[in-house]
């Protein structure tokens, strides 16, 4: 209790101590789009897809990175602090909390792989229909025309990326609702034979309800930010291009 005590207050500190880190990535927003519009003028040739990636896709980069990191930290600082409470009670106990991780980790996994490739159809398309939609609105012919296609495309790339969201969430929720069923049954083992008390199992189960849940909430930060990789590789075309022109 003393520990998950100090990782409460430790985690509420950060929501302060973060105000630093959310102002400068606001001031990188502005500092990055600077940079980048004077290199995107050796790539004017592709016209929307660059106007999107200076427009959205470095917003999208910083914001996403800097809320998957303070997702990240506050979770992780828990799930250690709920992971040791269990061992403390029961080395068992321990062991069979750390024994969610590996299913957790192979989940993230899949879920960076497919959605960067699903987030990379999204961003493109999402910056040829600002594009489209400034020549229609610019009286230009068949600008109408590609602004319903790339939404329809954009759409179908946003309905993969909540289709991946949907598998992570239904297999780390169901790996994590197992781990108090598991430590509830191991628990009553030990009390039949006398190697743990009431009072232990039930703070076992307590720490478990957090320590899965925290996990999740970690390795879901790490899921933000494998989303940030597509657009990051986008942006990063700007310079490969400037370099390649001169």
């Amino acid at each position: 209790m003393i520990s998950l005590a100090a990782v409460a207050v430790a985690v509420s500190a950060t929501e302060w101590l973060l105000r630093p880190f959310w102002n400068q990535m606001a001031r990188g927003i502005v500092s990055v789009k600077k940079r980048i519009l004077g290199r995107a003028a050796t790539a004017r040739g592709e016209g929307g897809d660059v106007i999107g990636r200076i427009v959205s896709d470095v917003d999208f980069v910083i914001w996403n990175s800097a809320a998957g990191f303070t997702a990240m930290l506050p979770s992780l600082l828990m799930a250690a602090a709920s992971l040791a409470a269990m061992a403390s009670l029961s080395p068992a106990m321990g062991l069979l909390g750390a024994s969610i991780i590996p299913p957790l980790a192979a989940v993230t996994e899949f879920y960076g792989r497919r959605v960067e490739q699903a987030r990379s159809v999204e961003r493109s398309y999402y910056s040829q229909s600002i594009h489209s939609a400034e020549r229609y609105l610019n009286g230009e012919a068949g600008g109408l025309s590609e602004f319903h296609t790339s939404l329809d495309r954009w759409l179908a790339g946003i309905m993969r990326i909540i289709h991946y969201d949907r598998v992570f969430w239904f297999s780390g929720l169901a790996v994590g609702a197992s781990l108090p069923l598991a430590v509830l049954w191991l628990g009553l083992a030990e009390l039949e034979r006398g190697s743990m008390n009431v009072g232990a199992l039930a703070g076992s189960l307590y720490a478990s309800v957090n320590y899965s849940m925290s996990l999740l909430n970690g390795f879901w930060g790490l899921c933000m930010l494998g989303q940030s990789l597509a657009p990051i590789k986008r942006v990063a075309l700007i310079s490969q291009e400037r370099s390649r022109v001169s």
